[in-house]
Formats: structure tokens, sequence, C-alpha cells
């Protein structure tokens, strides 16, 4: 069961920052705070760091705000 009954959230991404490194991505979400970098390898492997403060997490004030780290790979074919 969901608590929430709908979501919205803003991000703001940006492509091409480094010079050399035009595929890949750069991302902020403004209501979760978390940013995100996928690095293009080639045509076909990407590798995307995603890194999260989560607040309040279910909304149950017991439970203490944590930091969230993911390091996701795509292999496409």
């Amino acid at each position: 069961m969901n608590r929430f009954a709908y979501y919205t959230g803003d991000v703001l991404a940006f492509s091409a920052l480094i010079p050399g490194r035009n595929q890949d991505e750069f991302g902020i979400a403004v209501a979760a705070l978390e940013l995100t970098y996928l690095a293009q390898f080639g045509s076909h492997l990407a590798v995307q760091s995603d890194l999260q403060l989560v607040m309040n997490p279910n909304t149950d004030p017991a439970i203490r705000n944590t930091v969230v780290f993911m390091l996701r790979f795509e292999v496409s074919f």
C-alpha cells in the first residue's frame, strides 16, 4: 500500500558538461535531493552513479535520515 496517492518531482539534466564527453549526462533531482551522472563508454556500455539523501524515510520520525549510493551498469546490443 502506498502512503501517497500522488507524487511530483523536478529534475535538471545536463549533457556534454565535460569536453570530449558528449554523450555523458548529469542530473540533479529537486524533490529527492539526488545527484546522478551517466558516463557512456562506447556505443554499448554506460555506467550511472546515483547519490540520494533520503530525509524522513517512510515519513516515520523514528527513522533517521540516510544517504544512499547506487551504481548501475547498462549494456546494450
